[in-house]
């Protein structure tokens, strides 16, 4: 992962963690499998004591790195950069499946590029969370017309 240790900013650290995780996984389906507990059915199941911790220290030491990351750009509670890493998981390996299953051709997409547009946006959100406030209430200020629009790759204050 020296990509990520170069990366000068957390929003580099970030898009570096994100994009080595896509290509290790998109050149070796078999460990996404593993993963995902793909083998043997859709359970968790360990290989042996040992090695269950050995590779769950690396995750670990992974998940620090994008918790880092987006606690850096954000300036967030722990709780929400946990709900972040869980987020951009799901993208991250939803786009895996897609392309490994070939279903990226039928929604004619290029994952990479999809990737990217989540990593550019997440990391504009995420800055953006940190002049924004977290309550409905507050974002509104008194104003009755103030719209609040929220979806996993913008978060934005609209006046009607």
């Amino acid at each position: 992962m020296t990509e990520v240790a170069k990366a000068p900013t957390p929003q580099g650290r970030f898009a570096a963690a994100m994009f080595v995780h896509f290509d290790h996984y998109e050149s070796r389906p078999s460990d996404m499998s593993l993963a995902l507990y793909l083998f043997n059915g859709l359970k968790p199941q360990g290989l042996t004591k040992e090695l269950d911790a050995r590779l769950n220290a690396q995750l670990e030491s992974i998940l620090d790195i994008f918790r880092d990351s987006i606690r850096a750009i954000a300036n967030c509670t722990p709780a929400k950069a946990e709900t972040e890493v869980g987020l951009h998981y799901s993208v991250l390996f939803g786009l895996l499946i897609l392309y490994h299953t070939k279903r990226t051709r039928i929604f004619h997409i290029d994952a990479r590029r999809v990737l990217e547009m989540h990593v550019t946006d997440a990391c504009k959100r995420l800055a953006m969370d940190v002049a924004t406030p977290t309550s409905p209430n507050q974002m509104h200020n008194g104003d009755e017309h103030a719209v609040v629009h929220s979806s996993p790759s913008k978060s934005m204050l609209l006046k009607q």
